[in-house]
């Protein structure tokens, strides 16, 4: 028996899941490709389960980029602005 195996006894099977699947995605900084292939299932299970835990209330890491690039916002709004709207031309209308 693995030694986590007595650990998890007492949990249902999906307390789990949802543990590990968080728990990696936590550890792989949100990047759900990489999760997905650490757990063995697709990026598909895992954003379905994601959608699922989200609208259960429970938090769900962030991609490191995401998570980047709302750092940017209070710092920066203008290049912000850009690189989620595309650059501003001249002439444009806004």
């Amino acid at each position: 028996m693995h030694e986590v195996v007595p650990q998890l006894i007492g949990n249902t099977v999906e307390d789990v899941e949802r543990e590990l699947i968080l728990g990696t995605l936590q550890r792989y900084s949100g990047n759900r490709t990489h999760a997905a292939r650490v757990l063995g299932i697709s990026v598909r299970t895992v954003r379905n389960k994601i959608r699922a835990y989200e609208r259960l209330g429970f938090a769900i890491p962030a991609h490191l980029l995401e998570c980047e690039m709302s750092a940017w916002v209070p710092q920066f709004p203008e290049i912000n602005q850009q690189v989620v709207s595309g650059p501003v031309h001249p002439g444009a209308s806004q």
